[in-house]
């Protein structure tokens, strides 16, 4: 059975396409496009997401050519019941879900409508082990939910006014964010958000204190959700030498150590989840970090990597131990006093030397606003106006990365992009484009002259510094491959999961005729995540993921660790948003589907071997 949708987002999608296995997605742009699907073609039903176009007029176009299908209709915003009764009675819309619309309520409803057996949700990897089991898959769906109440807390909280209508929200946000997280066992941050809920009530009369208490109620809560599993600390105790993250698996030893991390004047953030490490450590910047190592492989020092740059870590590891470039090592056992004399000492440690990038834009705010913005991690921006010095400028900073627009005055960046990738020292350079253009043609020649990514203006802070980030984190994490920490000749060298069977032989014979080892991807969302959740040695060293085919797990990913040492490329036809997904879940990249499959391949063997200490070709 056919399923008609129109402008559905990507998540809505994929979600469908994941559990309803029976039935085939059909995904359009536009009425007018499924108007054309529906002249050669039938389908039992459709799911009509409102656009900026009228949705009366655009359903009413399809009214002569959906004569046996159902209609679902999602509506973007709320409407009166004037505007769904023409819906229902005038365009046969056989059900309406309403803004934001939930992925899961999408499936069962179209289930419903398709007179099919409603699909149970599927088992998804364990966020935590402080939540009852029962209730992971609630706290996962919901998990999103949750943080944007953290969200609508935070901005209250930095407002030195907000309007009753923030604070309105404000309280409503932290009065359901008490109920839930109780619900899920954080009894801990259940009190703290009913604190929240006190101190926002009151939030014109509160003292300076109490604002200051207010805030870090709000980030303690945005760290838990974060990670479910963090021991959250306690507020009211001094820490004058800063927060410290603390990752073991070993409850006896990682309970004690907090004790005297925190009697030593330090504020304990305690958790055995990977996962939400990573994403405790983006969030709160720890001052120190201690990892122990024990039992973890490969996968714990993917954290290392992760965690490196800092001049503050200690990890432990069992003997025989090794040293670890990126921080001070201990050989297990180790006492506490030791760590902390380790952390002591590690004051004294220079940090590493800063990483330089390149950036080449004609308009000299975007040069000084790359700079306010990445000095903060330690990188060194080295800015360029005249792109006809890109040359002596580049031999001259040699950068781990380069920033490149797309109109420069005389020489254009797709050109200088090419020639990068014709110079065997400058072939593996990440590059990254910025420009104000976001045309479907545009896109396709950056990304055919050989870009990492593609950032459009007007920059947003936050979303620059991620994608930066982690273009540099790949980057070192090959130089350390190259330099022989993980070049496994048994390890896959390419994954792929491509629903074009057509693209995909052309992919496969073009990869392995260069000598590479590819593998085709397991297809559904539990597999394809256990596949590339395994030992870190065993994972393929870069994969290509249809969007639509693999959406729903691709969600799972985040905070997951899967790119380490695994690049995670998605192909597909998205919009600016759905590519902003793809970076939210910390993949490796987007490649447009239009993207000719020679020029998919060069690009995908060059990220392979420069993953394996190869020269691209």
């Amino acid at each position: 059975m056919n399923i008609l949708t129109v402008a559905l987002p990507i998540r809505q999608r994929a979600r469908l396409i994941g559990r309803l296995k029976e039935a085939t997605v059909v995904p359009v742009a536009s009425a007018k496009e499924a108007v054309e699907f529906l002249k050669n073609d039938t389908a039992h039903l459709i799911v009509f997401y409102e656009t900026e176009e009228d949705p009366l007029l655009a359903l009413a176009t399809l009214l002569p050519h959906n004569q046996k299908s159902r209609v679902l209709f999602c509506a973007k915003e709320g409407h009166g019941a004037d505007f769904q009764n023409q819906l229902v009675k005038r365009l046969r819309v056989t059900a309406i879900l309403h803004h934001p619309v939930d992925p899961d309520e999408l499936v069962r409803r179209a289930s419903i409508e398709l007179d099919t057996k409603v699909p149970t949700l599927e088992t998804r990897v364990s966020a935590s082990q402080a939540i009852p089991k029962a209730l992971l898959p609630v706290w996962q769906r919901h998990q999103e939910t949750n943080r944007e109440r953290v969200e609508v807390l935070v901005t209250v909280s930095q407002d030195e006014s907000p309007g009753e209508e923030w604070i309105d929200a404000g309280r409503r946000a932290a009065h359901q964010l008490a109920g839930s997280l109780g619900t899920f066992g954080l009894q801990t941050a259940s009190l703290l958000a009913r604190d929240a809920e006190t101190l926002i009530t009151s939030f014109a009369t509160l003292t300076p204190d109490q604002r200051d208490r207010l805030a870090k109620v709000v980030h303690a809560l945005e760290l838990q959700i974060a990670d479910p599993q963090l021991k959250l600390p306690d507020l009211e105790s001094e820490a004058p030498k800063g927060t410290m993250l603390i990752f073991s698996i070993d409850p006896e030893w990682s309970q004690e150590f907090s004790r005297e991390a925190s009697e030593a004047g330090y504020r304990p953030l305690l958790t055995d989840d990977p996962a939400g490490a990573r994403r405790v450590f983006a969030l709160e910047h720890p001052d120190k970090v201690v990892l122990d190592l024990g039992g973890m492989g490969q996968d714990g020092m993917a954290l290392v990597h992760d965690f490196s740059g800092q001049g503050q870590m200690v990890a432990l590891v069992e003997p025989p131990g090794s040293s670890l470039i990126a921080c001070k090592t201990l050989t297990k056992p180790a006492s506490g006093l030791d760590v902390l004399e380790s952390l002591e000492q590690s004051r004294v440690v220079e940090k590493l030397p800063p990483r330089k990038v390149l950036a080449v834009d004609d308009d000299p705010i975007v040069l000084e606003t790359l700079t306010a913005l990445l000095q903060a991690l330690n990188i060194e921006v080295h800015p360029l106006e005249d792109a006809l010095h890109f040359w002596e400028t580049l031999a001259r900073v040699e950068p781990e990365l380069v920033f490149l627009d797309v109109d420069l005055p005389f020489v254009g960046g797709v050109e200088l992009c090419r020639a990068m990738r014709a110079e065997p020292k400058y072939f593996d350079t990440p590059v990254i484009f910025l420009s104000a253009y976001n045309d479907t043609e545009t896109v396709h020649r950056v990304f055919t002259a050989g870009a990492d990514d593609y950032v459009f203006k007007p920059i947003i802070g936050p979303e620059l510094i991620t994608r930066t980030r982690n273009r540099l984190r790949r980057a070192r994490l090959a130089q350390n491959i190259s330099a022989g920490a993980e070049a496994s000749s048994d390890r896959t060298d390419i994954g792929l999961l491509i629903q074009d069977e057509e693209a995909s032989r052309e992919l496969f014979k073009q990869l392995s005729g260069h000598g590479l080892k590819v593998e085709k991807m397991p297809a559904t969302g539990p597999a394809l995540i256990e596949r590339l959740t395994c030992a870190v040695g065993e994972r393929p060293r870069v994969v290509l993921l249809d969007a639509l085919a693999s959406n729903d797990a691709l969600q799972a990913f985040e905070g997951l660790g899967v790119n380490n040492y695994c690049q995670v490329w998605v192909r597909g036809d998205l919009n600016d948003e759905e590519i902003g997904y793809v970076f939210e879940w910390g993949l490796a990249g987007y490649v447009p589907e239009s993207l000719p499959v020679h020029i998919l391949g060069k690009k995908l063997e060059r990220a392979a071997r420069s993953g394996n200490g190869q020269p691209g070709l």
